[in-house]
């Protein structure tokens, strides 16, 4: 499963990734503001519950890691 994440303002946003029902972790697989996910915490799983920030005009694609 996949989570979209839209920002289509011009400043940031902060998103908050949906309960464990969902899925326990997730992965960002697709950033727009850092296509090559060359910054650290972009690599590194997201838990349910916690919060992504997506700075201006993004889209950010997380793959569910059970």
């Amino acid at each position: 499963s996949f989570l979209l994440l839209f920002n289509p303002l011009l400043d940031a946003a902060t998103f908050t990734l949906p309960d464990e029902r969902y899925g326990s972790s997730w992965q960002i697989v697709v950033d727009t503001a850092d296509p090559l996910l060359a910054a650290p915490e972009r690599t590194a799983s997201v838990k349910a519950g916690d919060t992504v920030d997506a700075p201006g005009q993004t889209v950010i694609v997380l793959r569910r890691l059970y």
